[in-house]
Order: C-alpha cells, then structure tokens, then sequence
C-alpha cells in the first residue's frame, strides 16, 4: 500500500459544503511517495513548473484564466512591470484559477504530469464542495451542478492550492487572449466585483478589485489610451 500524505485545509465561504460530506480525494498515481528533497525542490521552483505544465494546457483547451494570477498578467501587458509594482497594482496571490468545461480531466492532466516530472506521487487531485450561497452556484432542478477540482501536494501551505479548476460560471464574463492563453477582462471581473462587493466574507475582496481595476483605467486615461473599464 503507498502511502500518500493529505493535506486539510479550513473550508472558505465559497467551497461550505451544502451538507456534511467526506472529502474527495482522487489519486491517480501509483509511484512512490514524495521525498524531502523533491518536496523542497518543488517548493523552490513551483512557479516556472506549474506554469511549464498549464499555459500549453490552456493554450489548447481555450479555458479561462481568472482571478489575481490572471489581473496581474494583464496589469503588466498594460503598464510593463515596473510601472505596475510603483503604482501598487499588483496583487500577492498563490494559486492559478481556471474555468473549464472539463475541470476533473484539467486537473488530472496537471496531477499525472506532475509526478510524471517526479517520478513520485507529488500531487493529488481533490473535489471540493461548493456552497449553495456561492455566486455561481447552479441550483435548480435539471441544471448542471457547479464542479470545482483543485491540484495539491505535500508541499502546498494549508487553504492554498497549485490549480484551481471550476465549472464556466452562470453569470457572463467577456474574455481577451494575451500570449495565447484566454484570460477573463478585467473589466468583466470587474463587474463581478460589484456584483459581490455586499456579499459578507467577499466584500473586502471585491472592493479592494474595485479600486485596484478603477485606478488601472484612470492611469491609462491620463496617458491618452483606452480604458479598462469600458
């Protein structure tokens, strides 16, 4: 029997799951366990090799790139790096958010590619639970529930995630495509933001999206170009 290391993390007012349920953890690999020193070594390199391993994915499944990872790339396109750090545009953020058709095969694809490079169990594939108070959740009869696959490891600090894959949401959202991967508009997230902006747990959130987003498009204004909130 292998043995394969859990990590368990507090729920988040997204992911309360609508009755008590186990957690859902799908391992698809049969190597040995991860040591310490490819822990360590994944820690250390995380970025470059979640990112080696997604944009081809996403490239070729046309899924959705979201979230602060998402915003950060675009402010940077816009404005260049350095000028997005002085204006403090950026945001820290951990895990990459995908919407997909398919998020239980995405996220298994990244899973087996990644103990694949390790020749190990590093990562696990794991259900998480959507509440029926979250924004996008479908809940009415004969409609598709919304699915949510998260990648994680050993390695991952607890209430993180590697990837984070979800059904396409219910409300509409307006994409643009930088370096051929699909990303979600800042202006559409946006809108979402003021949508959740009176949603308690999510309004610090939305708010602090909010000012980031209307203070990219004053910038961008001021140097005679095109908003992003048009």
């Amino acid at each position: 029997m292998v043995y394969r290391p859990l990590i368990f993390r507090p729920l988040t007012y997204n992911l309360k799951p609508t009755t008590k349920s186990k957690r859902t953890i799908l391992e698809k690999g049969d190597g040995p366990p991860p040591t310490q020193q490819q822990l360590d070594h994944f820690k250390r390199n995380r970025k470059p090799i979640i990112e080696s391993l997604l944009v081809p994915q996403l490239k070729k499944s046309k899924d959705v790139l979201h979230g602060a990872t998402s915003r950060n790339t675009q402010v940077q396109h816009k404005l260049g790096t350095e000028e997005a750090k002085k204006q403090n545009l950026l945001v820290s953020t951990y895990d990459y958010d995908i919407w997909s058709k398919q998020p239980k095969k995405r996220a298994i694809e990244i899973e087996n590619k990644l103990d694949k490079q390790y020749n190990a169990d590093i990562a696990q594939v794991e259900k998480m639970p959507v509440g029926k108070r979250a924004p996008d959740f479908k809940g009415k009869p004969k409609t598709k529930q919304v699915d949510r696959y998260t990648v994680i490891t050993p390695a991952t600090p607890a209430g993180k995630q590697e990837v984070d894959y979800t059904s396409l949401p219910s409300r509409p959202f307006t994409t643009n495509t930088i370096h051929g991967v699909r990303h979600e508009t800042i202006s559409s997230s946006y809108k979402r933001a003021q949508q959740d902006k009176d949603i308690p747990l999510r309004s610090e959130r939305a708010y602090a999206e909010i000012r980031k987003a209307q203070k990219l498009d004053s910038i961008l204004k001021r140097k005679g170009r095109k908003g992003v909130l048009e």
